[in-house]
């Protein structure tokens, strides 16, 4: 059979095309293929740039993976979407969420992948780990940055008053203050009219408890141990009495609230204030060099540590389908990559719970350079509240009483002690 002469030619080109094909397939490099994968975050608007930040760097050190972001609300409205979102096992590859007792009621066992033998947690300090620990196993990576709870202290009150350091136990603290009375000036702030902020030097001093009694959190959380029974514990509540009875405190602590203790402590009308770390924030740019920021003492000068409110954590559903790369997108939240990556997005907000970390720029405010050494030197403990599901609802409620000298510390902490038992019943925890 004769081919047509112009069919001839289409057919001639079209094998050089084919050709030419065949050849570029196989002398060129073959182009890697696109993971995406997606990631679930909260949505405060401070937070997005870090989050931008944060993907950028990621994508440009993992080109082969690309990052889609959803953003969920917070409060009760987001604790509900991420549980309906793991029990429908819809959840994003990756999802940055609460640590502490918020997560165990995830069940992690059931919904969350085991992190805990990942080479990034060796870059992790082990006081975050039990906040994102069920039982043995790990199932987070830290996502943000740590708050300490402890003491706010003005340096040019603590200057006029001859203190030259800040006190390694809480006799030496009393001492203080009294050398600060005696310049007329309030001792301690206090803002009950904001009753949350009452419990801070009882929240604070959870280093204190652990370290005298190492099995106080097992045994409170199994109902063998109580405040009101527990020494170590019950000395918590003792310092809002000391503090009460001692006359340390402001005359109008029962209505002043927050921002009065914050504009108190800067401006030297008193010379300390017990509050977590977040407070740094709102302090005038002016007093910013000569607010500074202790651990709350105890007992023991030689261990003297911070009670720490532990950031969130980041976390991957089992029913993720892309499990090595939703893992390198954990493991870089916790590397010095991913810290410098959130500083260069929202600033330097505070320390980071990795041994690797981005470090404190010249002038931050002193509270925070002081937090930051104070982490670092890694003697650090999780706030009760990262470590049990049990906090009672009227413990705000409670620390006013004690403070403000209507109930005793005794009282208050075995008032305490009633006010957990119906949560723990209702969470199903065995021994109650």
């Amino acid at each position: 059979m004769r081919i047509n002469p112009l069919k001839r030619g289409i057919f001639t080109a079209a094998v050089c095309v084919a050709s030419l094909a065949a050849t570029a397939a196989v002398g060129m490099p073959a182009q890697a293929a696109t993971t995406t994968i997606t990631w679930l975050a909260d949505n405060t608007p401070a937070n997005l740039p870090i989050y931008n930040a944060q993907i950028a760097a990621f994508q440009k050190a993992n080109p082969t993976i690309k990052v889609k972001l959803t953003t969920r609300p917070g409060g009760a409205d987001g604790d509900n979407l991420v549980k309906t979102k793991l029990a429908t096992g819809s959840m994003e590859d990756v999802f940055t969420y609460n640590s502490g007792a918020l997560l165990v009621a995830l069940n992690p066992a059931k919904t969350l992948v085991d992190l805990t033998k990942e080479k990034f947690q060796a870059n992790v300090y082990d006081s975050f780990k039990p906040a994102v620990a069920v039982g043995k196993k790990v199932y987070g990576a830290p996502y943000g940055t740590a708050m300490g709870g402890g003491i706010y202290y003005n340096t040019s009150v603590f200057k006029k008053a001859g203190i030259t350091g800040t006190p390694k136990t809480w006799a030496e603290l009393m001492t203080d203050a009294k050398a600060i009375k005696a310049l007329g000036i309030d001792p301690i702030c206090e803002t009950f009219g904001d009753s949350w902020t009452a419990q801070l030097l009882v929240l604070a001093d959870f280093y204190n408890v652990h370290a005298s009694d190492p099995s106080f959190v097992a045994d409170y959380g199994a109902n063998k141990a109580k405040y009101a029974y527990t020494p170590a514990a019950l000395k918590s509540f003792q310092r809002l009495e000391d503090v009460n009875k001692a006359g340390y405190a402001n005359a109008d602590a029962n209505t002043a609230k927050f921002p009065d203790g914050v504009a108190r402590v800067s401006s030297g009308k008193c010379g300390m204030y017990p509050m977590l770390t977040f407070a740094t924030s709102s302090i005038p740019a002016e007093n910013q060099q000569e607010v500074g920021f202790m651990a709350q003492p105890g007992d023991n000068a030689k261990n003297v540590g911070l009670t720490t409110w532990m950031p969130g954590g980041a976390y991957i559903p089992k029913s993720t389908k892309h499990l090595d790369a939703a893992k390198k997108l954990v493991a870089f939240f916790a590397s010095k990559a991913g810290t410098d990556a959130a500083v260069k997005g929202g600033g330097y907000q505070g320390p980071y719970v990795t041994v690797d970390q981005s470090a404190a720029p010249a002038g931050v405010p002193l509270a925070t350079a002081n937090l930051s050494a104070l982490i670092k030197a890694g003697k650090t403990y999780p706030a009760l509240e990262f470590l049990s599901p049990i906090k009672g609802p009227n413990l705000p409620g409670i620390t006013v009483q004690v403070g403000s000298g209507q109930v005793s510390a005794k009282a208050g902490a075995a008032l305490y002690d009633q006010d957990v038992v119906a949560q723990a019943q209702q969470l199903g925890l065995s021994g109650w």
